[in-house]
């Protein structure tokens, strides 16, 4: 039995996280805000650390005494570009020099990245850790200084970066309006030609870190996460609309009217801001609209599978299914 520190244990991934390491005999400890929604994680049997990613202090007192350190938490949407450097970068700057003056009793330090660090593939060819990244968003790139800053730290304690790509499943919010739309008919497609892109279900992207935490093998490496084939936005559409069970019109827009509408859309947020009436930024950010409008965001899971023995298990269509149930039980759909 290991004893686990998860930060962003109370979001999407990181519950899901939490909840696979207690079924496996861990002691998993959560650190979190005074102010965070609990309602995922609030009845398992964890140990809670209050503290903030600005605050060194409480990082320090959540390291000690753990064996490994799932970072996890991230800013995914911001207002602001510099939002994503100020938490995804710093923060995680602040989580390594927490856990550096633990010294030598920490045992692993495994920083969940994203696809988005290493940015688009350039065609349908998927990409792989030994590609240059190019990250095309200020997320991206925050995610990107912040492996550097990681890989930097492997000479104090064993560290190992995980770059899930897309990721969906039960409690994520990002997706239910895709199954929303589909509900009221609709499916909306990004671009007009072959655009793909790698997918993976939630629990699949929760064995990959930890086998990644627990792999002696896997000190210094980089690895992404995700299915085994990619999928176009057709595909996964069609894949909503079933599950759902309606008939959808499809609605196509090119790249470059995404980018359109998010700078708009990010804009009166901005707007909302400075008023005090949007206290949390859209779901179509202009980051998140750049990333949408390239046609092809592939990775290939090769190194995982052959030096973790990593291996998704459930495929889109199972993975949509499981999702919709759980969207309908929660009364979100």
């Amino acid at each position: 039995m290991a004893k686990y520190l998860v930060t962003g244990a109370n979001g999407f991934a990181g519950s899901h996280l939490v909840e696979e390491l207690l079924r496996r005999g861990h002691n998993v400890a959560c650190l979190v805000r005074k102010t965070s929604d609990l309602r995922y994680i609030e009845n398992l049997d964890v140990e809670f650390v209050y503290g903030e990613l600005r605050d060194p202090a409480s990082l320090e007192r959540a390291v000690t005494g753990r064996d490994i350190v799932v970072h996890n938490a991230a800013v995914t949407r911001a207002f602001y570009p510099r939002e994503h450097f100020e938490i995804n970068t710093g923060g995680t700057v602040a989580m390594l020099k927490a856990c550096a003056g633990a010294g030598s009793k920490i045992g692993k330090f495994v920083y969940v990245s994203s696809q988005a660090a290493a940015g688009p593939s350039p065609d349908e060819t998927p990409i792989d850790e030994n590609c240059d990244p190019r990250p095309v968003s200020a997320y991206g790139r925050s995610k990107l200084l912040a492996e550097k800053y990681v890989l930097s730290y492997s000479s104090r304690f064993p560290v190992t970066i995980v770059r899930p790509s897309a990721v969906y499943g039960p409690r994520d919010r990002d997706c239910l309006a895709n199954f929303r739309d589909a509900a009221r008919h609709i499916s909306t497609i990004i671009g007009f030609g072959r655009s793909l892109l790698s997918v993976a279900h939630i629990y699949d992207i929760v064995q990959g870190i930890i086998l990644a935490a627990e792999s002696g093998e896997s000190a210094g490496r980089v690895y992404f996460i995700c299915h085994n084939r990619a999928y176009s936005w057709l595909e996964i559409t069609h894949a909503i609309a079933k599950v759902v069970g309606r008939r959808t019109i499809n609605l196509r827009f090119a790249g470059e009217t995404v980018k359109i509408l998010s700078r708009a859309v990010t804009g009166a947020a901005r707007i909302g801001r400075t008023l005090g009436v949007c206290k949390k930024p859209p779901l179509l950010t202009i980051e998140r609209g750049i990333e949408l409008s390239m046609p092809f965001w592939v990775c290939d899971c090769g190194r995982a599978k052959r030096e973790l023995g990593f291996e998704p298990r459930i495929d889109n269509e199972k993975g949509l299914a499981l999702t919709a149930e759980w969207y309908r039980q929660e009364g979100w759909l």
